[in-house]
């Protein structure tokens, strides 16, 4: 289940995805047309100003800067 967030950070806006039970590793770009998964982050990689992720209780969160 992933919930998610957003709030004012100066000049940009940050967006928060909490993915509980995935993996606390790096996320994965997947860059193939064909790919099951991480199509989300490449568009998050390619449009935001910048992007991380960081360890939650239950799995990981993965922010955004627009």
């Amino acid at each position: 289940m992933a919930v998610g967030g957003a709030r004012a950070a100066g000049q940009a806006v940050q967006v928060e995805v909490s993915d509980e039970g995935s993996a606390v590793s790096r996320p994965r770009v997947r860059r193939g047309g064909d790919a099951c998964s991480g199509r989300g982050l490449w568009l998050v990689e390619r449009l935001a100003d910048a992007w991380g992720y960081r360890e939650h209780p239950r799995g990981r969160v993965v922010w955004f800067e627009l």
